[in-house]
């Protein structure tokens, strides 16, 4: 079944992607793995083998933009879990949902009623979903909440710490 991996930058999904071929390519050395980053880079054929990978099954995560998980691969994500092959959305940089959209992306505005139809469209099992940042405030941890789900369904686990900066 797939993950759905909703990042902010291409660059990230890249670099995510790359990380976990290898992890899947140590554990299944004999498997053949589509794209797992799905961006504006890729070329038609390899769109293709995203998408067929997707309707067969065999997808086992993608890292996209919220652009594409609410635009062009929408349909085919509300079909998986239509289909019990979506186990899990993850959110990352979730702050971004609140902080941005109106002028600036505003497809992050759009990934809760995206959520919301998955959840509907699940055949058997719920869809987990991961909203995952380092700099949630109270407040935006609120307004997540609301937006992402029932509040008695909805878990926070927080670890909030100092960091040291770059230098």
């Amino acid at each position: 079944s797939l993950t759905l991996a909703i990042v902010a930058t291409v660059a990230l999904a890249i670099d995510q992607a790359d990380r976990m071929r290898h992890l899947l390519q140590e554990r299944f050395p004999h498997r053949e793995l589509p794209s797992l980053a799905f961006h504006g880079g890729l070329n038609l054929e390899q769109r293709q083998a995203v998408w067929r990978a997707i309707r067969n099954g065999v997808q086992p995560v993608l890292f996209t933009s919220p652009e594409n998980a609410t635009g062009s691969l929408r349909d085919l994500i509300e079909q998986s879990a239509a289909e019990g092959r979506l186990d899990h959305v993850i959110i990352d940089e979730a702050h971004l949902v609140v902080g941005w959209g109106n002028g600036f992306r505003p497809a992050f505005q759009l990934l809760p009623a995206l959520v919301r139809a998955i959840r509907e469209r699940a055949c058997t099992k719920a869809v987990r979903v991961v909203l995952a940042s380092a700099t949630l405030t109270a407040s935006t941890t609120d307004t997540l909440r609301r937006l992402f789900g029932a509040p008695e369904k909805t878990y926070v686990v927080a670890a909030i710490h100092l960091r040291p900066e770059p230098r």
